[in-house]
């Protein structure tokens, strides 16, 4: 594990977790919220009352984080999966945590480094830390990365395809007569967009307006091609998760306000999209194609 150092003016992390595993594991088939309870362990090891904090805070949570895999993410199918999955002994098992606003990134960082033990018991198997790997970012050089990326790739128009590798879904809004959630399994970009703003205006600098925003993207951002698939994925305690996982392909139609939709897609590529980031809801990658 390389060593750690926290740069200034850092309002997002990503942690990237790395395991072996001594024995075999039979895990549920959708893991996210075993992955946040190490997460919120690691912590309290170091700092109970930021672990605490972290987990009781309200909607939006200040992170988010992937389920366990032994594969990497290209290569996983969430709609062949069954009830549990196998991962034989010694396999190297992985997650990512991201955390935003400058509070939490920085004491999260400071509390990993003090911590000089990383070894899990779950299902009766130990995980040994083998790697940490991290990013530090800030707003700034998300805005000029997709300024850049913009300025290389516009060709009258720009097209994005978001790949979705969790089940996604998003919360519909209730006019107070309806008892249970109701959610939207279709990523519309007029979902999509101002719900990465409603997270990304909870912790960085620099706010976005949603009401522009929505209209930007009412008038400016097309669905081209989709393929999804709903699925239902069992997780603890025997709940179930159901949302879209497959691919959708937006095209950006006009340029000024572009980069700050593309800042938003790597937003959301690192916190998820949707509702349940911090269990590992909305994974998700970006590419411009």
């Amino acid at each position: 594990m390389k060593k750690m150092v926290v740069l200034r003016d850092v309002s997002l992390i990503s942690l990237l977790f790395n395991f072996v595993n001594a024995n075999d594991i039979i895990l549920p088939g959708f893991s996210g919220p075993i992955a946040s309870s190490i997460f919120l362990e690691l912590i309290n090891r170091i700092d109970p009352e930021l672990s605490v904090k972290l987990h009781e805070t309200k909607k939006p949570k200040p992170y988010s984080c992937t389920p366990l895999f032994h594969i990497p993410l290209s290569k996983y199918k969430a709609s062949k999966i069954k009830n549990f999955i196998r991962i034989p002994r010694g396999s190297k098992i992985w997650f990512r945590v991201s955390l935003a606003g400058e509070e939490y990134a920085i004491k999260v960082l400071k509390s990993l480094i003090s911590c000089s033990n990383f070894s899990f018991e779950i299902f009766n198997s130990n995980l040994e830390l083998i790697d940490l790997e991290y990013k530090q970012y800030n707003f700034k050089s998300l805005l000029e990365e997709s300024m850049r990326e913009i300025e290389n790739k516009w060709r009258k128009s720009l097209s994005v395809k978001i790949s979705f590798y969790t089940p996604t879904r998003f919360a519909v809004a209730s006019t107070g007569r309806r008892k249970e959630p109701k959610f939207s399994l279709f990523p519309e970009p007029e979902r999509v967009f101002p719900n990465i703003a409603r997270h990304w205006n909870s912790f960085m600098e620099w706010k976005i307006p949603l009401e522009e925003l929505e209209k930007y993207v009412i008038d400016f951002v097309y669905v081209t091609d989709y393929s999804l698939k709903p699925v239902t994925m069992k997780t603890t305690h025997g709940r179930l998760i159901r949302g879209s996982v497959g691919y959708v392909i937006y095209r950006l139609a006009e340029k000024s306000q572009a980069e700050i939709l593309l800042a938003l897609l790597k937003y959301g590529e690192m916190f998820n999209i949707g509702t349940g980031r911090s269990v590992g809801i909305g994974v998700n990658t970006v590419e411009i194609i």
